[in-house]
């Protein structure tokens, strides 16, 4: 089960690497994921559970300097350095 659960961290992790190649908002990045994974959301709690956990990880790969954090016109943006 462990290992089932590493395998899909690694391919989120490609994915918003592959999607980040050009600059993208939060809001870009929370849809792109919901939508590629084939989830509709259709309430806040969901909303904000999902965008708290994907932030999360936008964070774990911003630390392993992976991809880093700017705001534009107060819009937080995020671009791969891969």
């Amino acid at each position: 089960m462990a290992q089932l659960n590493y395998q899909r961290i690694e391919e989120i992790e490609i994915k918003i690497l592959k999607y980040l190649e050009e600059d993208k908002s939060t809001e870009k990045i929370v849809s792109y994921l919901l939508y590629s994974y084939g989830l509709e959301i259709n309430n806040a709690t969901l909303y904000y559970l999902y965008n708290t956990t994907i932030l999360a990880f936008l964070q774990y790969l911003r630390e392993n300097k992976k991809i880093e954090f700017k705001i534009k016109n107060n819009i937080p943006y995020w671009h791969n350095l891969i």
